[in-house]
């Protein structure tokens, strides 16, 4: 049990990184609440489903799970480029940012495990590291020469995917 205490800021890291790299966009920053609100729902909601599922699937699904979620976060810093992404492909953020969770929840079903409490924090934690990550992207932009601030979320997007396919790689 004390080894699942860091587990929710561990599974809120990807939110925050994402976040970061959506939060450079004024239009996707405007959203930010609705998105991080969404984002800590579906992780708490994964958490759970995945803890309470009596499945015994091999421990590399983590992985998998990590490397689909980074290769879509890649994905959109391709259609990044053009600064123009599809209101329904940025509303897919919240639900395969959960995965990790779902996996987390399946490999955490321990018995005595609290998931509801659990649950709960784990979707607080990811829903507050969203919108920290919105607030650094944000900032970052601020902080960047204006000639330079085009690339800013790209390159913080293709830099999450990039760390989620490498921890897929090295897990």
């Amino acid at each position: 049990m004390d080894t699942l205490l860091g587990l929710p800021f561990l599974l809120g890291l990807d939110g925050f990184a994402l976040c970061a790299a959506l939060g450079t966009s004024q239009a996707v920053y405007a959203r930010r609440y609705q998105l991080c609100v969404l984002i800590g729902l579906f992780d708490a909601i994964a958490f759970g489903i995945g803890a309470n599922i009596d499945l015994s699937l091999p421990k590399t699904i983590g992985a998998i799970v990590t490397a689909c979620c980074g290769g879509y976060v890649v994905a959109l810093a391709w259609m990044a480029r053009s600064h123009a992404m599809s209101r329904s492909i940025l509303w897919l953020v919240p639900i395969l940012l959960s995965l990790d969770n779902l996996a987390a929840g399946l490999a955490a079903g321990q018995p005595g495990l609290p998931v509801g409490e659990f649950g709960i924090v784990t979707g607080l934690t990811s829903g507050a590291m969203a919108l920290a990550g919105f607030g650094t992207g944000a900032r970052i932009v601020n902080l960047l020469p204006i000639r330079v601030r085009g690339f800013a979320r790209p390159a913080l997007l293709l830099a999450a995917g990039l760390g989620a396919l490498l921890d897929s790689v090295i897990h």
